[in-house]
């Protein structure tokens, strides 16, 4: 790191309920120059008491935000988060991700779309 660098945080977009039956959230893109990656799960009863997959893509979505064309470009880089969950935790943080999209995967019901499942923020270097 040279003089005067300095890290600063940026928020990514909410990470968002796109399906009705098994919840699974929509893409986001644009980390691959993130020093680091968290994030915060809701505090909807039905996430922290279901398991919780982070799923990663090698793949930039377009823009930061949308879906990657096929399910085969998605891989689970945590997978059944339940015991972390269950002792307390809300948070996630992924150190030097190595891949440019994430979305969650919960086994969650009674989740309407469009409910925010989580949010996320990446910090850079500046």
């Amino acid at each position: 790191m040279g003089i005067g660098a300095a890290y600063i945080i940026r928020d990514l977009p909410p990470l968002v309920n796109t399906s009705g039956s098994s919840v699974l959230t929509n893409g986001i893109g644009n980390i691959d120059d993130a020093q680091s990656l968290v994030i915060y799960l809701s505090t909807n009863t039905n996430v922290l008491s279901s398991l919780v997959s982070v799923e990663v893509s090698p793949r930039d979505l377009a823009g930061g935000i949308g879906t990657v064309a096929t399910s085969t470009d998605w891989y689970p880089l945590l997978v059944n988060t339940s015991v972390l969950l269950s002792s307390g935790l809300q948070a996630i943080q992924i150190l030097n991700p190595g891949f440019r999209s994430v979305r969650i995967r919960t086994s969650a019901n009674s989740i309407t779309t469009g409910t925010t499942i989580a949010t996320a923020t990446k910090q850079i270097l500046f």
